[in-house]
């Protein structure tokens, strides 16, 4: 990130100088940490961030992917402060702060079933010539199949035609 720094630094200087503190603040600290230096709320700060993001929206070229850089990163630490918290304390959020952590978690697990697919295509693409050998010898067109790897042991169930 020190790379892109240099050059999100260079961007900064088409926002308003209030953003350009945000985003200097937030290069080193999360945004719980940027709330109690600012005084501003995390929901405050959350609004900024939406703000800036449409500002750099609006900017049409290859600057666009080191703010995506710099946004992901923002959205990480939230996720990572969700981890820490009780269900109490998520309770007592403020609403924005709990539409934004639902919007990043929903996101989150549609990017891991969209990842979950592409891992099993991978492996039924991988191991789809053993299993296929494997049933053969056993004259079978369905059931369970167990062969090894390397030191893995992989096992497969081939279900019936529905």
């Amino acid at each position: 990130m020190k790379d892109h720094c240099a050059e999100l630094n260079c961007l900064m200087d088409y926002l308003p100088s209030q953003y350009k503190t945000l985003c200097k603040l937030l290069m080193n600290h999360s945004i719980t940490e940027t709330s109690k230096i600012t005084g501003k709320s995390r929901g405050t700060l959350y609004r900024d961030l939406k703000r800036i993001s449409l500002l750099v929206n609006q900017r049409n070229n290859s600057e666009d992917q080191f703010w995506a850089m710099f946004f992901s990163g923002v959205n990480m630490k939230n996720l990572a402060t969700l981890e820490t918290l009780s269900a109490k304390e998520i309770s007592a959020l403020d609403v924005y702060d709990l539409m934004d952590l639902h919007d990043q978690v929903t996101k989150l697990t549609s990017h891991a079933k969209e990842l979950k697919e592409k891992l099993d295509d991978g492996l039924n693409l991988r191991f789809a010539e053993t299993v296929k050998h494997s049933l053969q010898k056993e004259n079978k067109d369905t059931g369970a199949v167990k062969f090894f790897d390397g030191a893995f042991q992989i096992v497969v169930d081939v279900p019936k035609p529905t």
